[in-house]
């Protein structure tokens, strides 16, 4: 997977932060859009090959969002220490896929043991994602295009839009 600079911003450098976003913070904000209107959560995430996985309870207002639109935003951030610090985040555009397919879950389910391995005891099995007997509903975020803005290490005020060539 490739990401796509939308400008001048060294391709490398872009890639390095949005990996150091995606490794350091644990959640972001999941902003959907559903018959009752736009709704936000937090979820706790993780990043691997290319995707983000996240669980859910199968009854909650966003699991229903992206059944009817899967089109979904993501914001990740860096919280600063106070105003006017360095901004650090990326507000994400992905289509969600509910997973249903055993393969894919345990792609999703290896990638949130790896990152929180608390998740090994609440969801250790495929069937705690997969099947008729799941509670949980395990959801993969196929990253379509962002936004990042790196203070830090691009400059301020300097907003890099991109998207990934798969």
């Amino acid at each position: 997977m490739k990401l796509l600079v939308n400008g001048d911003t060294d391709s490398a450098k872009l890639a390095e932060s949005v990996q150091r976003m995606f490794s350091e913070q644990l959640t972001g904000a999941l902003g959907t859009t559903g018959e009752g209107g736009p709704n936000v959560c937090t979820i706790y995430y993780a990043h691997n090959k290319g995707f983000i996985w996240f669980t859910s309870q199968e009854a909650t207002r966003h699991v229903s969002a992206l059944r009817h639109d899967p089109t979904v935003a993501l914001c990740i951030w860096q919280r600063p220490e106070v105003w006017g610090s360095a901004l650090f985040g990326l507000q994400l555009t992905c289509v969600a896929t509910e997973v249903v397919d055993e393969s894919d879950a345990r792609l999703g389910l290896d990638a949130l043991h790896a990152r929180f391995p608390g998740t090994r005891t609440s969801l250790p099995e495929l069937s705690s994602v997969v099947g008729r007997s799941r509670k949980t509903a395990l959801v993969r975020l196929e990253l379509k295009e962002g936004v990042l803005i790196d203070e830090s290490n691009l400059g301020a005020r300097t907003f890099v839009s991109f998207r990934w060539d798969r």
